[in-house]
């Protein structure tokens, strides 16, 4: 993505040049059209800081799910919505749906090759307003259509799908972002993609910068090795691939992409580097991985750009990942055996506790069976500071 990056900063130096960044902590370029690019430059991180779980989201709770044999689930990525969390599992599982108090609700679809049956599950979104549940499988062709009780009402075809994520718009219209492979997909090549269900109609195009190979120089299959990572806390739909270093935005609207922020590393970059890239309602935030990990955060309403540590303080202040804030929510599984050794072992040893956050996680602990089905911590996501 470097060739494009400074192309458009080539284009828009004029801009630059007249506009000063934010607290002068970024570049922030308005484009044609409407969407801010923003540069994250690293050069101008004003320091470090460490940002508490309970300063981005309210309605923080522990859930139980429910103790079934029908319900109990090994989770890849959990999807949330105001009434409903569903849990996408792996190769050869069913996508699960429960209630946010944790009781099961239903198995979406089921294992196969048949209609309404898939393989693996990549991403989906459920649409409650309408009552459906969208899923996509990590390869295809569709985006699979369900009611909220798990019954199948029809396949969309879109085109060659890789890794495809999926977005609810606020018209109702899903979109999807997936991987491209040029040497593979020929004429059903698929960048992004709405499906629009008033008109039965698809919308799908081709970006460019974004078409990668399935196969490497030395003829090896690598394509599926990259991911599309899409955390959707804000009506952007924004999106980023593994093999690309720039986050971008699908305007389902106008059938376009958008870079939307790109970070300007102070340090050269190493072969082993790679990113994730989310947005928040206030904020866009860089997670590095390599020999230098950290997360750069730019915060939207004051400009400030820093390095961050998230902890999670309702729970004895223990380190969090960026990748747990999904949906408008902050979305953490555990299986509880694991969080006992964990509470025991490690979080009640922290001489830093509160004599509060102490008792809590007592508390907690007792609550906790290892024979139980898993347990989600959640949070909703502030969107104003």
């Amino acid at each position: 993505m470097k060739s494009l990056f400074l192309m458009t900063l080539a284009t828009a130096g004029l801009i630059v040049g007249s506009c000063a960044s934010r607290s002068g902590s970024v570049a922030s370029l308005s484009n044609p059209d409407s969407y801010e690019f923003i540069v994250l430059d690293e050069n101008k991180v004003a320091g470090e800081k460490t940002i508490k779980l309970s300063e981005l989201v309210d309605d923080y709770k522990v859930v139980h799910f429910q103790n079934l044999d029908s319900a109990v689930f090994k989770v890849m990525k959990p999807v949330v919505s105001e009434n409903y969390v569903a849990i996408i599992q792996g190769w050869g599982q069913p996508v699960l749906l429960f209630d946010r108090n944790g009781d099961f609700v239903c198995r979406i679809g089921g294992i196969g090759q048949g209609p309404g049956e898939y393989e693996s599950i990549y991403d989906a979104v459920i649409d409650e307003r309408n009552g459906k549940i969208f899923i996509s499988d990590v390869i295809g062709m569709s985006v699979m259509e369900y009611d909220l009780d798990g019954r199948y009402i029809t396949d969309h075809k879109v085109g060659n799908l890789n890794k495809p994520a999926l977005f609810l718009n606020d018209d109702g219209s899903v979109s999807v972002a997936s991987l491209a492979f040029g040497d593979m997909d020929g004429n059903k090549l698929v960048t992004a993609a709405t499906l629009n269900f008033v008109t039965d109609s698809v919308k799908s195009m081709v970006y460019a910068p974004l078409v990668s190979n399935f196969t490497n120089p030395a003829g090896e299959a690598v394509g599926l090795s990259n991911e599309t990572w899409a955390y959707k806390n804000t009506s952007n739909n924004v999106f980023m691939l593994t093999n690309n270093d720039t986050l971008y935005a699908y305007d389902p609207a106008r059938n376009a992409i958008f870079p939307r922020a790109f970070l300007q590393e102070k340090s050269a970059k190493t072969p082993e580097t790679w990113y994730q890239g989310l947005e928040l309602p206030n904020a866009i935030m860089y997670q590095v991985f390599g020999d230098n990990r950290r997360v750069v955060w730019y915060d939207k309403v004051t400009g400030e750009l820093v390095h961050v540590n998230l902890v999670d303080d309702y729970c004895g202040n223990t380190p969090i990942a960026p990748n747990f804030l999904r949906n408008g929510y902050f979305v953490r599984i555990w299986e509880p055996g694991v969080l006992m050794d964990r509470i025991e072992g490690q979080w009640l040893n922290n001489s830093d506790l509160t004599d509060g956050q102490r008792a809590y996680l007592n508390e907690l602990l007792e609550s906790l069976n290892p024979d139980d089905n898993d347990v989600m911590f959640i949070g909703r996501l502030k969107t104003s500071n």
